[in-house]
């Protein structure tokens, strides 16, 4: 029963992550095909067509001017003779636009890294309010705690989704291992860093809940405190590199994310000081359901 209660929750966030996500990221990725912005990623290319009876240009597909070369001018001391000019034939090129295909791979990136701030974020606040049993007065203890799984198992598979979609951006040109070791990517390697850095944490922190929670609990409590740093990583990572931070509504969800893991945060640390009884009863039930 709690295994199926935890698929159906996955489920669950991961449609309501990839919906959240995906309109906004495809009606600006057809926005920016239309106006060609981002360095010119989605711009409209074009394709020369060499009129008849004209002259063959083999050359790129910029705007080409006839001239007349400047008459050369001699000076002697009796009289001045200017060389007669020469003008070439007319060039005439005609432009066909070609259509660019849809960039599939950047819109998978920018939807799952989307959907993985918001899961991470839900995943940091679920985890405020299980360990203060908040979260109990809305669910029972078993729901709870499949609740915060589901949205765990979410959150990897959308990174995966991220991280794998990005070494078929040709327009990135990415290799696996840029992807991985630090500091080595030719695109933005600081930045990026902060994001294989908060992957790494990521894989910590749920491989502890995996193999050591309930054996090793205060291990896995010790692990669980990279949670913070993880967030704070991700954050950077998302709002210094991602494409959509311009966006107003992309800010938004940055800063109202962020502000509610800080109050999330903020009331663990004041429920911890003013309530150690029933911090002791908390425990003690996370540990008959985990």
């Amino acid at each position: 029963m709690t295994r199926l209660r935890s698929t159906f929750f996955v489920a669950v966030f991961l449609s309501l992550a990839f919906v959240v996500a995906v309109p906004f990221v495809r009606a600006e990725t057809e926005h920016e095909n239309e106006s060609g912005d981002d360095q010119g990623r989605t711009a409209t290319t074009y394709q020369l067509v060499t009129v008849p009876g004209s002259t063959s240009v083999s050359a790129p597909s910029v705007p080409v001017t006839t001239t007349t070369p400047t008459p050369q001018v001699s000076t002697t001391s009796t009289s001045v003779s200017v060389a007669q000019a020469t003008s070439s034939a007319p060039i005439v090129v005609q432009t066909t636009p070609v259509a660019t295909p849809f960039p599939w791979a950047w819109t998978v990136t920018r939807s799952a890294g989307i959907a993985s701030f918001l899961l991470l974020g839900l995943l940091t606040i679920t985890g405020m309010l299980l360990t203060t049993g908040l979260l109990y007065r809305m669910f029972s203890p078993a729901t709870a705690w499949s609740v915060h799984r589901a949205i765990a198992s979410v959150l990897l598979f959308s990174v995966m989704a991220h991280v794998g979609s990005i070494l078929f951006d040709s327009f990135l040109g990415l290799h696996f291992f840029d992807l991985f070791i630090p500091f080595i990517s030719p695109y933005r390697p600081l930045l990026v860093t902060l994001g294989i850095g908060g992957f790494y944490l990521l894989l910590l922190v749920l491989a502890s809940s995996l193999y050591t929670m309930n054996s090793y609990a205060k291990f896995w409590r010790t692990v669980h405190f990279f949670a913070f740093p993880m967030f704070i990583f991700i954050f950077l990572h998302g709002v210094l590199i991602g494409t959509d931070t311009k966006q107003p509504w992309m800010v938004a969800l940055y800063w109202g994310i962020g502000v509610a893991v800080a109050a999330s945060i903020m009331y663990r640390m004041v429920w911890k000081y003013r309530n150690p009884v029933l911090r002791t009863t908390v425990r003690r039930v996370a540990g008959r359901v985990r």
